[in-house]
Order: structure tokens, then C-alpha cells, then sequence
């Protein structure tokens, strides 16, 4: 397949040298018909290449699977928010974030490093993968052991051993997105979505026993912790045979292999961006936690988890587009997706809004109405999160990490500062507000820089 696109579009290097070994043409005289026909069907093959049908088929691929994944994520909320007390719920919810942000933190941005360097030389896939794993793991282990450390003075020691293990699996979870990350960058997100399709849904039914057979918390725990753990050894498995495709030309250029690898440093500021991205966007249930207590942090992550389960369309699109993001030289790609994101989101919010009291009634029951309002806030924020979903892969594709991480710092302040002034006077409903507000302030930030680019340009 790869060797038909590269004749198609005309980058074939055997085809090139033939070319050129036939007569020029002198000026004004007229091609020869075959001549005329290759050339218009090559003119059209470029032109089909903007929207390929394999592309389309992938992305469909991935929304199906993204939809079976988060609907599973989704269903799993709520049978934990209907069976766990709201104390229990609160805790989990807790966990969910400071694993999240745990990760985020061991993670450092590598796992878009890798994504964007294999797609860029594919033929060290496996070589660079090595590397940047056992950085990852090493970070991981190192933070969680201090983690540990911490909870033994602080926490609810009758919930200790839970939160631990919710921690550990969303550490696990994390080092799959990181190997999902890899299969994105080879252009197999076809594999990543055969495994979502398979994970997700299995540790569904594996707390869905637990649940069911009396469990609580810790059962809860142990079983989250127990299936991320089988799907990292599962998908590591796959990743690596997948790799192992191009290990004869990484052993036949290890000069060039530690160049990929040196660009690492580089990508600091990426790192600093996402961390502090990750810290804006969930520190909020530890401010709601501080003012408002554990029920108030049940009712807003319930609400918030149903925004984060309507974000499969531009998880999807980006899982599939981001190799091409990093090759594009102009905004074109980036407008035309932007549009296509944010009008999904405007649509989908609308629709949501009409119904939003059904909705948390239905996925939650009566004991969460109080938290329609914050819902109702947050939804005006979706068409910003499907969009900034887009701009922040395009800023790293173009190597403008620098502004990422200052625009994700500023975000930061200014969410923590509107948390800070709204949540002790409306609860939930203030962080909601300074959630969309903030969104606000970020898409505001990477328009400007991505169109300064294009000036440049």
C-alpha cells in the first residue's frame, strides 16, 4: 500500500529516474496523449489524496470504537455513581484525577513525542518506542512510590487501599495510551481501535461483577487495577510485533536514531504545557473538595464525565489526521477540520441542553438533579473543547511548544484565579463557569499563534 501511494503521488524515487531519462519537452509544444493522460490522472490521485477513503474508513473505524470505549467508560460512572454511596463515588472520582494527573506528570508530553517521530521515520518505530518506554516506566514507578509515601500521613484511611489502586490502574491506563500513541504514529490506528473494541468493553464486565456481586470500593479497585494491567501486557505485545518491521534499518543508522532520540529535549516545553493543561482541568474537584466537600465532588464529576464521554469525534479525527497534521505546511487542514469540530459541538450541545435534566435523571437518578445547572454551563464549553482539541495537535506538530506551554501556564492562573473567586460563592456552578471561561481564554490564545504563524509563513 505505502509503495502505491508513493507512485501515485509522484515520490517514487525508481519512477523519478525514469522520467527524467526521456526527452524534455520544448516550450509551448503540446504533451502526448498517454503523457496528458498520466498527468490528469495523477493531478486527480493528489487531489483524492486530501480525503482518501482509507482515511474515512479509519476514521469511521475509530468513532465506532471510540463510541463502544467511552460508552463503556460512561456506563462504568454510572453503575459505580447508582451502587457506591456518594462518599464511595467521591473518593473514586478523587482517584480518577490525581491518577489522570499522576500520569500526566511521569508522561512529560513523550507520548505525542513519540507519535509525531515514528510518524516522521517510521523505519526506527521499535528503537524509539524502547527508549522513551523505559523513560516512562521509570517515572511512573518513581512517582507512584512517592504518591504511596504521601497518602501513609494524609487521605481517608478507610479508603486508602482503594484510592491507591484506582491511582495504580490509571497509571497502567495510561501507559496503553502511551503504546495507543505509538500505533497512531506508524498509521495503525485501525489496531488501536480492534483493541479499544476488546478492552474496554471486558473491563466493563469485569466491574460489572463486582458491582453485582455485592462489592464496594475496594473490590471496585482491585478489578480496574487487575484488567489495565492484562490490557498493557496485551496491547505492549502487539505494539512491539508491529515495530519489529523496521529494526533492520534503526541497527543499520544509529546515528540517526540518536538524532530522533536528541529532539527529546526539545519537547520539554511540551511536557511543561500538558502537565499544567492536565492541572487546570482537574484541579478544580480539589477546590470543590476544600469549600464544598466529597458530595459536591460527586455531583460535578458525574455531570463533568458526561462532557468527557460527548469528546469521541475529535478524539477520534485527531487519532486518525495527526501524522498528517505534522507533515501540513498551512492552516488549510487545520480550518477545515476546526470547522467540522465545532459545528459537531454546537449541535451536540444543543441538543443536549433541551434535555439535560432527563439526562443526568436518567444516567444518574434524582439524588444528582442539583448538579443540572453546573452541566447546563459546561455544555456551552463543548464546541471550545472540540476545537482546542484540534489546535493544540497542530501547534505541537509545528514544533511551537514554547507557546504551548506559556498559553497552558496563563490558562492555568487564570482558571485557578476565577476557581478561586467563584466556586465559594456558586459551588459547582463557579467551576464550571471558570472551566468554559478559561476555554475561552485558550482558543483566543492559539488562534492568535497559529495565525502568526501563517503571516510568518
Amino acid at each position: 500500500m505505502h509503495g502505491t501511494i508513493v507512485q501515485l503521488v509522484g515520490f517514487n524515487p525508481a519512477a523519478r529516474t525514469a522520467a527524467d531519462s526521456k526527452p524534455t519537452l520544448r516550450h509551448g509544444q503540446a504533451l502526448p496523449g498517454c503523457m496528458r493522460t498520466r498527468r490528469s490522472t495523477m493531478l486527480a490521485a493528489q487531489r483524492l489524496m486530501l480525503f482518501p477513503g482509507k482515511t474515512g474508513f479509519l476514521v469511521s473505524y475509530r468513532v465506532v470504537s471510540e463510541l463502544v470505549g467511552k460508552g463503556s467508560t460512561f456506563i462504568l460512572i454510572i453503575l459505580t455513581a447508582r451502587l457506591l454511596t456518594k462518599e464511595e463515588f467521591a473518593v473514586l472520582s478523587l482517584a480518577y484525577a490525581t491518577g489522570w494527573i499522576l500520569s500526566v506528570v511521569s508522561d512529560f508530553g513523550m507520548q505525542i513525542y513519540l507519535a509525531r517521530e515514528v510518524a516522521k521515520a517510521p523505519g526506527f518505530a521499535l528503537q524509539i518506542l524502547r527508549a522513551l518506554l523505559y523513560r516512562r516506566v521509570q517515572l511512573s514507578a518513581l512517582l507512584f512510590l512517592g504518591l504511596l509515601a504521601f497518602s501513609l500521613a494524609t487521605g481517608w484511611p478507610a479508603f486508602r487501599t482503594a484510592f491507591l489502586l484506582v491511582v495504580l490502574a490509571q497509571v497502567l491506563g495510561s501507559l496503553i495510551d502511551f503504546l495507543c500513541h505509538f500505533l497512531r504514529g506508524v498509521s495503525r490506528s485501525d489496531v488501536e481501535s480492534s483493541f479499544t473494541l476488546a478492552y474496554r468493553p471486558a473491563s466493563l464486565l469485569v466491574v460489572a461483577a463486582c458491582l453485582a456481586a455485592g462489592g464496594k470500593l475496594t473490590s471496585v479497585a482491585i478489578a480496574l487495577a487487575t484488567a489495565s494491567l492484562l490490557g498493557l501486557l496485551m496491547i505492549l505485545r502487539v505494539s512491539w510485533r508491529i515495530g519489529q518491521h523496521g529494526e533492520a534499518v534503526a541497527a543499520a543508522s544509529p546515528v540517526l536514531l540518536k538524532e530522533r532520540l536528541a529532539g527529546l529535549r526539545e519537547f520539554l516545553p511540551i511536557g511543561v504545557g500538558i502537565v499544567l493543561s492536565a492541572l487546570y482541568f482537574r484541579a478544580d474537584l480539589y477546590l470543590i473538595e476544600w469549600w464544598r466537600g466529597l458530595e459536591a465532588v460527586a455531583l460535578y464529576n458525574a455531570v463533568f464525565r458526561l462532557i468527557d464521554a460527548s469528546r469521541l469525534l475529535p478524539a477520534a479525527l485527531l487519532a486518525v489526521i495527526f501524522p498528517r497534521l505534522c507533515r501540513e505546511t498551512t492552516t488549510r487542514a487545520a480550518i477545515r477540520y476546526g470547522f467540522l469540530l465545532v459545528s459537531a459541538g454546537l449541535i451536540l450541545a444543543l441538543g443536549i441542553r433541551l434535555a439535560s435534566s432527563w439526562i443526568v435523571t436518567l444516567a444518574y437518578g434524582r439524588d444528582y438533579l442539583a448538579a443540572v445547572p453546573a452541566f447546563d454551563i459546561l455544555l456551552w464549553g463543548l464546541p471550545l473543547f472540540y476545537l482546542n482539541y484540534l489546535l493544540t495537535h497542530q501547534l505541537i506538530a509545528w514544533n511551537l511548544q514554547s507557546y504551548f506551554a506559556v498559553l497552558c501556564g496563563s490558562g492555568l492562573v487564570v482558571n485557578l484565579c476565577l476557581n478561586v473567586v467563584l466556586i465559594p460563592r456558586i459551588g459547582i456552578e463557579g467551576a464550571a463557569l471558570s472551566t468554559v471561561l478559561t476555554e475561552v481564554f485558550l482558543t483566543a490564545g492559539w488562534v492568535l499563534v497559529l495565525r502568526g504563524r501563517r503571516r510568518r509563513k
